[in-house]
């Protein structure tokens, strides 16, 4: 009887916040490998590789040996909240940049170093589609990652592989606690006394999506509870 095989998985962006949840959550059930962007991680540091999503062609290059990957989680996005008058334009261009531009180019060097029926995975917010003074270059570049996934969807199932997004709602753990506390109080309000998100309830999503046929998934966008939107 041969040796069962674990799923190769690459995590873009798991030396904070999201990305280290989901590794953590995923180290035991796969063949993780995580990447950094600016700080390498001081434990197991022989296992990080680097990754810059604007330069994604040659960050996935330097680590095509340890492909084909099964699955792609890009958790490098950055949040960003400023009145627009008081955004500068180079903060604009830096948070289109982490939110958009990276990771479609991160989508278009994925296609074929995803192993059959792999997935690339993307993570959105529950921003998208609200009317949230304070943070429009996020929403705006968290909406038109949603867009340009959706359009995406057609090319991936074509190669017999999948991309999708998970809209995040607020999570217990990584750009939340970056709000002010006036901010998080009003959210907590919102939600009558719900407490935010686990990683449990994200990493269960996206294992039980990694069984679906790519036909079904490619180019959706899902809440946590797994419903397309």
């Amino acid at each position: 009887m041969g040796v069962e095989t674990k799923p190769t998985v690459l995590i873009i962006g798991a030396n904070g916040g999201i990305g280290t949840a989901l590794l953590n959550f995923f180290d035991k059930q796969f063949k993780v490998i995580p990447t950094f962007f600016n700080n390498k991680p001081n434990i197991d540091f022989e296992r990080w590789r680097p990754f810059d999503t604007l330069r994604s062609d040659e960050s996935l290059a330097n680590i095509a040996t340890q492909g084909p990957f099964d699955l792609i989680v890009d958790c490098s996005g950055a949040f960003f909240a400023s009145f627009i008058q008081k955004t500068t334009p180079d903060e604009i261009v830096k948070t289109l940049n982490s939110n958009l531009i990276g990771p479609l180019l991160l989508a278009r060097a994925s296609i074929e170093k995803l192993a059959p029926r792999g997935q690339l995975v993307f993570m959105s917010s529950v921003v998208v589609g609200r009317s949230l003074a304070g943070s429009s270059a996020y929403v705006a570049a968290k909406a038109g990652l949603e867009s340009g996934i959706r359009a995406l969807g057609a090319e991936f199932s074509k190669n017999s592989k999948s991309i999708y997004a998970v809209r995040l709602d607020y999570m217990n753990y990584g750009m939340t606690f970056k709000l002010k506390e006036s901010f998080l109080e009003n959210i907590k309000k919102d939600r009558l006394g719900e407490e935010f998100e686990g990683i449990e309830k994200l990493g269960s999503l996206i294992i039980r999506q990694m069984a679906l046929d790519s036909s079904n998934l490619s180019g959706n966008v899902y809440n946590l509870d797994g419903e397309s939107l």
